[in-house]
């Protein structure tokens, strides 16, 4: 019973961190809610390829896994290791190669593309900071564990 009510606050304040900025959630005058999206406008093809991206690779990747898996083509233990390291190798690989184009295009702004990804998933850009630290801390801890 106790460890349902840890378990439960736990998920509680996750769940806060995560949407605590949202524009979804979060209570944005129609002025700012209007500034956020023109801001991120620009953004709004290559911000849905990114999502689309992600989506994809990931589903892959868990068929990939499943598969390498089941058929002892690789060890369930390295087929896991390999999933968790790609997965954070491509978030890891698009915040760099979002710095990159940052820095090399002088229109490109890094924190406009990142809230405009934020904004496809409904987070705010603390949010979504938030949402990839769990992200890389849950795979690092799965690639570590299955060394």
């Amino acid at each position: 019973m106790i460890a349902d009510f840890i378990a439960d606050a736990l998920k509680c304040c996750i769940a806060a961190a995560i949407f605590y900025d949202s524009p979804k959630y979060s209570k944005l005058t129609a002025k700012q809610r209007e500034h956020l999206q023109k801001r991120i406008a620009p953004y709004g093809s290559s911000s849905n390829a990114v999502v689309g991206l992600c989506l994809l690779v990931f589903l892959l990747r868990v068929i990939l896994t499943i598969y390498q898996a089941a058929q002892d083509i690789v060890p369930a233990e390295r087929a896991l290791h390999t999933f968790a390291l790609s997965m954070l190798g491509l978030t890891i690989s698009i915040g760099l190669f979002n710095a990159f184009l940052s820095l090399l295009v002088k229109r490109w702004r890094f924190a406009d593309f990142h809230a405009a990804v934020a904004y496809r998933f409904d987070l705010g850009s603390g949010g979504c900071i938030v949402a990839l630290a769990l992200w890389h801390l849950a795979f690092i801890t799965l690639a570590l564990t299955t060394v």
